[in-house]
């Protein structure tokens, strides 16, 4: 930014270099969004090849397939890396422009932000770029090797949402922190992440229930309405 420039001159260069950034952060998040199944699936072929090297069966193709397999995890790890880059330049743009005391449209990937149009209707969120953070966070942390964040830890965290809703998300059985367990919305073995966003305090019987299945599974097998517990779990902040 030159110096020199006025207040409001400041806010419309800030203005423009936000709209820049998102429009790069929305390129990012839909590349990484098409080719995560396929960096799962890489990174799994990766893990059995280099396993393959501790049991001692090594071959001149394992190891060009490795090399290749690598090369393409780390493209998706860059892309991630740049993502959180450009979500840092809109998050410093945007409490720029409010310091400056200017109004900004903001934005949210996927669109324009859909807001609550009366006190008896909510309309399916759309994600913003801070949820997008939050799970390249969780990613980038596999990918470095990091554990995830400790269940324990996560369930004190959501501690608050029992004053939104004191009830089980699933069975509306009421619900006490001391007897309430963690579920995985989208389960860890179907690639869910131990993340805010993603994880729900419910009854024990609910969890114990649930186990690996998908939510949608689970409901049909407990006779839950889906649609209705969809909704519950989005007013609690729940990306479904």
């Amino acid at each position: 930014m030159k110096p020199g420039l006025s207040d409001k001159q400041k806010i419309k260069f800030l203005r423009k270099r936000y709209n820049d950034a998102f429009d790069l952060l929305e390129n990012a998040s839909a590349w990484l969004k098409k080719n995560s199944e396929l960096n799962q699936q890489k990174l799994q072929l990766l893990k059995s090849i280099r396993q393959q090297r501790l049991s001692g069966f090594w071959t001149a193709e394992n190891a060009e397939k490795e090399k290749k397999l690598s090369s393409a995890t780390r493209e998706y790890k860059k892309m991630g890396d740049a993502f959180m880059t450009l979500s840092g330049f809109v998050e410093n743009d945007e409490k720029a422009i409010k310091r400056l005391g200017g109004r900004l449209q903001k934005r949210v990937l996927g669109g324009v932000s859909v807001a609550r149009s009366n006190s008896n209707s909510f309309a399916r969120p759309r994600e913003s770029h801070e949820s997008q953070v939050e799970l390249w966070k969780a990613k980038a942390k596999l990918y470095d090797g990091e554990s995830r964040q400790g269940t324990s830890e996560l369930k004190i965290a959501l501690k608050p949402e029992l004053t939104k809703y004191g009830k089980c998300a699933y069975c509306e059985e009421r619900l006490f922190f001391e007897d309430c367990q963690l579920d995985h919305i989208h389960p860890i073995n179907k690639g869910g992440f131990t993340i805010e966003s993603n994880c729900i305090l419910v009854c024990a019987s609910c969890n114990g229930r649930k186990g690996a299945l998908s939510l949608r599974a689970f409901c049909k097998e407990a006779n839950f309405d889906f649609e209705r517990v969809v909704t519950r779990l989005e007013v609690l902040g729940k990306h479904v």
